[in-house]
């Protein structure tokens, strides 16, 4: 098993272990060690094999990107060891990322059975924790990005301090360029600046948040949207979240304007988001029920992004449910 095999090359003597939901780079786990629980993410490899030389990148980017979190003041868990290991099942190299244990995701813990109040209260949180980069952005940009799902933030005690836990990819820029956008690469020739776009600016990283906390609870997806709206337009940001914007005509329309963006909707990457947006809105009107918006929502992923043999069928399906 290769969990024995990165627990051998770490030194650690497990006596318990809890497999947890990865993500498109990761697989994560839980383990004891001695009175205390550790996290252990083995990353990379998982989409595409790794050289050597790109292990040994990829490791030291996310070393910097978890120092430059921390000192940006995110609550970061402790680095215990950063490592690569050749896995010859897969003919890749892999890194081994293991830190110190700081709670479970508040996805799960805190916003699918929380209240109206307190779902807004803690997407405040998510916000407050935000704002540690939105100081440092030069217009729209940011020099150190993020992922800002709810599920990349956890707690370890009911009312503690919230962790952010996310490193891969590494999202920041040195000098100007762009550390590691994404591993692979985006799929499709979909445009960098898409990809840009989603994590090292403000406006990308706003709506995503608001995207992913309507997937969770699209019952709620009204106060999501105008706490984010509001926070988006205090920043300058009007025309991306207000009554101009493309996801506000579709929310707010009639049948034929829906109609008309949904028909002008093309596998642009910077359609994604949008497409997300409508999922969540018809998830929230009750047109579509919470599997549809799951499985729907993870079809628009960047890395997996429609293709060309079901987009017909894709935007026929949403022109069903208006």
């Amino acid at each position: 098993m290769k969990l024995l095999r990165v627990t051998k090359i770490l030194g650690w003597d497990i006596s318990g272990l809890d497999i947890l939901k990865g993500g498109a780079h990761s697989e994560i786990f839980v383990v004891q060690v001695g009175n205390e629980q550790r996290v252990i993410k083995i990353l990379g490899g998982k989409r595409k094999p790794m050289s050597l030389d790109e292990a040994e990148m990829l490791k030291g980017h996310l070393g910097t990107y978890h120092g430059l979190l921390s000192r940006a003041g995110f609550r970061m868990p402790e680095l215990l060891e950063l490592k690569l290991f050749e896995n010859l099942q897969r003919s890749s190299y892999e890194i081994i990322y293991a830190t110190s244990y700081v709670g479970q995701d508040i996805e799960s813990t805190e916003l699918k059975g929380g209240s109206e109040v307190e779902c807004v209260r803690l997407s405040e949180e998510i916000l407050t924790e935000l704002d540690k980069l939105f100081e440092q952005r030069e217009g729209d940009d940011l020099e150190i990005g993020i992922d800002p799902k709810p599920q990349n933030f956890t707690r370890k005690i009911p009312g503690g301090p919230l962790h952010f836990t996310d490193t891969m990819p590494p999202r920041y820029r040195i000098n100007g360029r762009v550390a590691v956008m994404d591993y692979p690469l985006p799929p499709k020739g979909l445009p960098w600046d898409t990809v840009y776009y989603k994590v090292l600016t403000v406006k990308g990283i706003l709506t995503v948040l608001a995207n992913q906390l309507g997937r969770i609870r699209p019952d709620l997806f009204h106060g999501f949207w105008d706490l984010v709206s509001k926070k988006a337009q205090q920043m300058g940001f009007e025309e991306d979240f207000g009554e101009n914007s493309r996801l506000w005509k579709f929310w707010k329309g009639d049948r034929q304007i829906r109609e008309e963006i949904i028909r002008s909707l093309g596998q642009r990457g910077d359609d994604i988001d949008l497409l997300r947006g409508i999922i969540v809105v018809l998830g929230h009107e009750g047109r579509m029920v919470q599997n549809e918006v799951d499985s729907l929502f993870w079809l628009c992923h960047i890395d997996d992004y429609v293709g060309e043999d079901i987009f017909p069928t894709f935007l026929q399906l949403f022109l069903n449910r208006l």
